[in-house]
């Protein structure tokens, strides 16, 4: 998917800045420079200015209004480190008490460069819905905490705490120092988001999705797909939904009649379920730890169920209780696309976490074996994936940490992020039993900024 297929560059911030300002007062902008509308709320203004998240400007800046345009010009050009090993990225994350969940997150969508630059080059700025639960702060401060990883000091580390206070009065269990599962929080964290930039107005955005939509092919009995997304667009449009979201249908067949009934469901994330012993092929049993593939856990999730006995479906075709089969398949694979392994298993009478190993590709994951079928035979822009970072789970169900494995688009190398120490590593050295989230970049597809 290029720019030239999906059209023109939306205008960068700063131009957009600078147009703003010349409707008013010419060139410059000046003091009666119009400004965002964000600009206006004195109460917004003291709460960032309370956490640091205001700076002083240079300049005119009308009473009572965020200097947004200030903070745009002092951020939008992030400076390359010139030589060393390390360059930008390498900052770690300060525990701030079993914080290390918060950390792998953060450090993970910090090295996924098409959604981490649209805060380096501070788009949500100019996006912010002030209308939502967190009037903006959650997304400011995600931005300056990237801001901060990318433009800090190479192996030194920064706080976290006013984005852990800004996700704490959005979901308040993540308060206190307790420790919490790292896809919770992510999830948790991607919804704030999304409230705090959603938009109903953005042409570039809506398009973009449309486009995304057609290039997936599918095939005529999958026309409802379309406006399924566009109804969920409707409400749901968003830079994390543009880079996160996707489609699933479930299909369900009955058994009498052959009769199909098709629902379409939105995602932002993929939980993974891990087989059993049982269901593993020969030879994918060790004598100590099972070990299997990713593409065996999404076998799993995409395998036919069958309904039946009190499961069985009820036919809207032939008005019978009818033996069916049941089974997901992804319509849209979105740009970046987030899997969480379901190492935790919960019973009535235990609790446990599978160490089962995780085979995995670094690249070249390829998701059309688990895609509706296309209306063209070989797929034009195939769902082929890259992986960007993956958040890890060491210990077990009594205690545990977490880190993360990180790819530097920099100098293709790859680091790990425990807390506030940050180290060169080879993947090979990874313990294949610890991957518990894992953020792939799709091939070809760029996003709307």
């Amino acid at each position: 998917m290029t720019m030239a297929e999906r059209g023109a560059r939306p205008k960068s911030a700063t131009m957009e800045v600078k147009s703003r300002g010349e409707e008013k007062g010419g060139a410059g902008g000046g003091r009666h420079a119009r400004m965002h509308p964000l600009a206006s709320l004195k109460t917004i203004r003291e709460e960032l200015h309370r956490d640091g998240l205001l700076i002083r400007t240079r300049g005119d800046v009308a009473q009572g209004m965020l200097p947004q345009a200030a903070v745009a010009e002092r951020r939008f050009a992030v400076p390359v480190r010139q030589g060393g090993e390390g360059g930008r990225g390498l900052v770690g994350l300060q525990n701030l008490g079993n914080t290390c969940f918060l950390n792998a997150c953060i450090q993970c969508l910090a090295a996924v460069p098409p959604f981490r630059d649209f805060f380096l080059s501070n788009h949500h700025i100019f996006r912010l819905d002030t209308g939502s639960s967190m009037r903006g702060t959650l997304a400011l401060s995600f931005g300056e905490l990237l801001h901060k990883i990318w433009q800090g000091e190479p192996y030194s580390s920064v706080s976290a705490a006013i984005l852990k206070d800004r996700v704490s009065k959005f979901a308040p269990q993540f308060t206190g120092c307790r420790q919490h599962d790292s896809q919770e929080f992510l999830r948790f964290l991607l919804d704030g988001l999304h409230e705090d930039l959603k938009t109903s107005d953005n042409d570039e955005m809506r398009q973009f999705m449309e486009v995304r939509m057609a290039h997936d092919q599918v095939a005529s009995k999958y026309n409802e797909s379309m406006p399924a997304m566009e109804m969920y667009c409707l409400d749901n449009l968003s830079c994390v939904t543009a880079a996160f979201g996707g489609q699933l249908v479930s299909q369900i067949e009955c058994r009498t009649c052959s009769h199909q009934s098709r629902c379409y469901d939105p995602f932002l994330d993929i939980s993974l379920p891990i087989p059993s012993p049982s269901q593993f092929k020969e030879g994918q049993e060790q004598a100590h730890r099972p070990r299997c593939h990713l593409t065996d856990c999404f076998n799993l999730f995409t395998e036919k169920e069958v309904l039946e006995g009190e499961n069985m479906y009820s036919c809207p075709n032939c008005n019978s209780r009818s033996c069916a089969t049941k089974q997901l398949k992804f319509v849209s694979l979105p740009p970046i696309l987030v899997l969480h392994i379901k190492r935790f298993s919960y019973t009535e009478v235990s609790r446990e976490k599978l160490v089962t190993s995780l085979e995995f590709p670094k690249a070249g994951l390829d998701l059309s074996p688990f895609a509706v079928e296309t209306g063209s035979g070989e797929r034009e822009y195939p769902p082929i994936y890259d992986l960007k970072s993956v958040a890890l789970h060491v210990g077990g169900m009594a205690g545990g940490h977490y880190h993360a494995l990180c790819l530097n688009s920099e100098n293709n190398c790859w680091y790990d992020f425990n807390d506030s120490r940050v180290s060169k590593t080879l993947m090979e050295q990874m313990d294949p039993s610890e991957p518990y989230i894992f953020f792939y970049q799709r091939r070809g597809v760029v996003l709307p900024w």
